[in-house]
């Protein structure tokens, strides 16, 4: 993306966004939403260094200059600033290269600046774990990603309407447009991707889920394990959000599945509840109980004990072709959830054990 294109969204982003210099890291621009965030004028600010701008700003020098040298985007979530007022702030960050070349106001100089797009969370009322943090604002970034091209599709797409008269042709370009909406809701729901809604909240019975999952399971062609169902009916309703859980599961049970098949050993794998008389402590120091717990046991080859370390992380992955987000996005429903979850692996036995509450602790 150019600075004249990034003019074209940046000015109106929902996010502080500032454009340095690509050599000497010169705060060049910056939209309204970094100026109401840092609380000082465009004036006060251009000309800054990025340590300037704000206390704890300054950290992040190295990878603005990394991606200006290197030509890379850079995605991250552990920028940690203070504000005027004193109030600290954890920071998802999004850092590319945009070439100069343009005579907009943002595209002054004729020369190439990098983007700094700040996505700010105050620090105390953070709820989400740093991988879980991660796939949320990856969603955000790859929202704004495809809004830029669907706009310029878009108007491509009128242009060659204006000038067509075949019905069929027509049908064409209708076709474009209507694919250009597609996914641009579909972006839109990527970019509240990192958002939970509690009005969806409700009780809810995890072996109704559970059955549901293995059901579908069961119905894959290619699904050639057996899966067994070890319940106990005596287990409370749990409070959460049914389509959530039902990815969560599906989930880890396509996990299992993925290992089991990939190393050719095991046969099966377990869907089973429990109650557990377990509790978690809260960001504020609470103790609460999370006493319903199921597990998702596979008979594979076990997860290599470096890898386990990281395995919630978004893109850690020991697949070919893994993307290595599935676990990640788990982390995150169960963050969601005020749950925890816990994960024992040896050869012949994975264990993911996904404990919850039962009075409505959501993201404490």
């Amino acid at each position: 993306m150019t600075a004249a294109q990034l003019g074209g969204f940046a000015e109106h982003h929902p996010h502080p966004v500032f454009l340095f210099e690509r050599e000497t890291l010169v705060l060049l621009w910056v939209n309204g939403a970094a100026q109401s965030w840092v609380q000082r004028s465009s004036k006060g600010l251009l000309g800054s260094c990025p340590g300037q701008i704000m206390p704890g700003m300054g950290a992040i020098a190295n990878e603005l200059s990394k991606s200006g040298r290197e030509d890379i985007a850079i995605l991250g979530t552990d920028l940690q600033v203070k504000d005027r007022a004193g109030r600290e702030w954890q920071c998802g960050y999004h850092i590319f290269l945009c070439p100069g070349g343009g005579q907009t106001s943002v595209d002054r100089a004729d020369k190439d600046k990098i983007a700094l797009i700040v996505m700010p969370q105050q620090k105390e009322s953070l709820h989400l774990a740093p991988a879980s943090q991660a796939v949320a604002m990856l969603g955000q970034m790859l929202a704004h990603e495809l809004k830029n091209p669907l706009a310029g599709i878009g108007g491509a797409a009128q242009l060659l309407e204006a000038g067509l008269e075949e019905a069929e042709d027509l049908e064409l370009t209708a076709l474009i447009k209507t694919e250009i909406g597609r996914i641009g809701r579909l972006a839109e729901r990527m970019e509240g991707f990192g958002v939970t809604d509690l009005t969806d909240y409700k009780s809810v019975n995890i072996h109704t889920v559970l059955r549901k999952a293995a059901l579908l399971f069961q119905s894959r062609a290619d699904m050639d394990l057996k899966i067994l169902e070890t319940y106990d009916p005596s287990l409370p309703l749990i409070y959460g959000h049914e389509d959530s859980l039902m990815q969560l599961v599906l989930n880890l049970m396509a996990n299992a599945h993925e290992a089991i098949t990939n190393s050719g050993g095991g046969s099966q794998i377990e869907l089973r509840t429990q109650y557990k008389g377990m509790r978690r402590r809260t960001i504020d120091g609470a103790l609460v109980q999370v006493p319903v717990e199921i597990q998702i046991i596979d008979d594979g080859p076990g997860i290599d004990p470096e890898l386990r370390k990281r395995i919630f992380q978004p893109f850690v992955t020991s697949k070919t072709n893994g993307q290595g987000l599935g676990l990640a996005l788990v982390s995150k429903i169960v963050e969601d959830h005020g749950a925890c979850v816990e994960l024992a692996s040896k050869p012949g036995e994975t264990i993911f054990s996904i404990l919850f509450s039962v009075d409505g602790n959501i993201r404490k």
